[in-house]
């Protein structure tokens, strides 16, 4: 299917990355790819509060950046965003220049998003697949205690951060993950990622909140 109306097929596990991710915070070494996006993440947002990295199975290491809405509040949220997944081209017939890495804002921090956004950034090479502006990832399980939101929306963060484009021609775009309710995915599968997202205007949901309780969704368009 096209962007904006694919779903993945593989379920994305939450538990995943306790059992194949480790979890460190150390000094940074960087490859040159890596230190080109801390740069353009600290040109945007200045240093980050915390740096976290977790290793897979595949090979792959993703980074994990934190800021306080102190820090950026012209954001607005507590950011999260990952260094790693565009580390190597996605799978699925894309184009191999084009690479992604994630964003996610919530009003308040969580303790548990770390470890979750550094799996969805694994996500493409594990499953051999790509992610993009659009797709939906379903969960097995919520995502934190909190709350029973278990699957992800992704959106194109471009009015947020604008694309890092590389010498070599890779260029890096950015997706908002947005933790959504089991209906809202099937909602968003059935009618559209314009529908989902007039309902949540017009009904005022703050995706951002990560206690957001579920709100009863409209007819069809």
């Amino acid at each position: 299917m096209m962007a904006g109306t694919r779903s993945t097929r593989s379920t994305f596990r939450r538990s995943f990355w306790r059992i194949a991710a480790i979890w460190r915070r150390r000094s940074w070494r960087a490859t040159a790819l890596e230190e080109a996006l801390q740069v353009h993440y600290q040109d945007h947002y200045g240093s980050p509060l915390h740096r976290s990295w977790f290793d897979f199975p595949e090979g792959q290491r993703v980074w994990v950046l934190e800021w306080s809405r102190d820090l950026i509040p012209r954001v607005g949220v507590h950011l999260y965003a990952t260094i790693g997944a565009s580390a190597k081209p996605m799978l699925g017939g894309r184009d191999p220049d084009h690479r992604i890495e994630l964003l996610l804002g919530l009003e308040h921090p969580n303790r548990h998003i770390a470890g979750i956004l550094a799996s969805l950034a694994n996500y493409p090479h594990h499953h051999g697949t790509f992610l993009d502006q659009g797709h939906t990832v379903p969960g097995d399980e919520a995502l934190w205690g909190e709350t029973k939101m278990s699957d992800f929306l992704l959106q194109e963060a471009d009015h947020i951060l604008e694309p890092l484009v590389l010498p070599d021609r890779v260029h890096v775009h950015f997706l908002m993950a947005i933790p959504v309710y089991r209906a809202e995915l099937e909602y968003k599968k059935e009618h559209g990622l314009d529908a989902l997202s007039r309902w949540w205007d017009e009904a005022k949901v703050e995706i951002t909140d990560p206690h957001r309780r579920p709100t009863p969704l409209p007819p069809p368009p």
